[in-house]
């Protein structure tokens, strides 16, 4: 996730830039961002029950896509509207135009380095329990196996 932050962080930080170095770099961001479904997937596979892990695996995606996937991109529009409104106000024009809605846009942006960085810390605190949670899982499903 920090590779994926930082990378997308630097691809927006760059300026003009080529459009292939741009899309190399965001390419990366993409690539280390998707590893948390790797591990996210597999984790929830050790520390839920298994009878409980598709209402588990339901409660995630519905996590997931509502907060990702719904607000995201609300909250990425609203930043874009505020930002193109900003350039616009700060260049002194009246009407908006594609270069304030670019800019706005671009700044807007900057939400999913800070996204991803956010997830980071989520998964490292996670991360933190998530041995005793496996064991305490095991132990359930050994004392329910057992009597």
């Amino acid at each position: 996730m920090l590779i994926a932050a930082l990378a997308t962080g630097y691809a927006l930080l760059a300026g003009r830039v080529e459009v292939a170095v741009f899309v190399a770099l965001f390419s990366i961001d993409w690539l280390f961002a998707y590893n948390f479904y790797t591990c996210v997937y597999t984790a929830i596979q050790d520390v839920i029950e298994p009878r409980l892990r598709a209402t588990a695996m339901a409660l995630f995606f519905a996590g997931l896509y509502l907060l990702g996937g719904g607000l995201g991109p609300l909250a990425v529009g609203i930043l874009s509207d505020h930002y193109s409104s900003a350039a616009m106000l700060a260049a002194g024009a009246s009407e908006m135009n594609e270069t304030f809605k670019a800019v706005g846009l671009h700044n807007a942006m900057y939400l999913i380095p800070v996204a991803l960085l956010v997830t980071m810390v989520a998964l490292l605190q996670a991360s933190r329990c998530f041995i005793s949670d496996a064991a305490t899982m095991q132990q359930g499903m050994q004392a329910r196996s057992g009597s």
